[in-house]
């Protein structure tokens, strides 16, 4: 059988609540599947909120990882995570492949909670939209998680306290929505 083919958008919050650790986090996980899907040459684009500025894709070489790597602090208090997420979701419906996945990297705060809850839902059975928190727990640790799984789905959220296994539970949320 041919391979499958494959579409990737890397969404990252860029608001005021992501800066230090969790954009330091956000934009090693973003540079870390930039390369990956450059070397497999999977076409993909990473993104910033809240002005979807694209960064970096296939063909954006070493200036896409610095665009990538240069991409804190925000200056902005929100990030429109929601919007961001529409824009790519018509896209990517635009030119089907066999898996079109979208990591949105957030810290649940979002000033378009209900727009990104809303999209997620409607794509869920056309896209595989994935959200991504990494960082430490804190006091409110299950209220991030109740956020995030509410804009989400539990089934398609990634917590995790450092971008260490990032790899290896994307394959296995993409592995259990192909059903393998």
């Amino acid at each position: 059988p041919a391979p499958l083919s494959m579409q990737v958008r890397v969404i990252i919050d860029h608001s005021t609540s992501m800066n230090h650790n969790p954009i330091r986090a956000a934009i090693v996980a973003a540079a870390a599947v930039n390369l990956a899907c450059t070397e497999l040459g999977i076409p993909h684009i990473v993104t910033i909120t809240p002005d979807d500025i694209r960064v970096a894709d296939q063909d954006s070489g070493e200036r896409g990882l610095a665009m990538i790597a240069g991409s804190f602090p925000a200056q902005k208090g929100y990030e429109d995570a929601g919007k961001t997420l529409a824009i790519h979701c018509a896209e990517l419906l635009a030119a089907p492949a066999d898996l079109n996945l979208v990591l949105v990297i957030h810290d649940g705060a979002s000033n378009d909670e209900d727009v990104l809850t809303r999209v997620c839902r409607e794509m869920r059975e056309k896209l595989l939209i994935i959200g991504l928190y990494i960082g430490s727990s804190s006091a409110d640790w299950s209220e991030l998680i109740e956020t995030l799984s509410g804009q989400f789905g539990a089934d398609r959220l990634i917590v995790m306290p450092s971008v260490d296994d990032l790899s290896s539970r994307v394959a296995a949320i993409i592995r259990n929505v192909r059903g393998e």
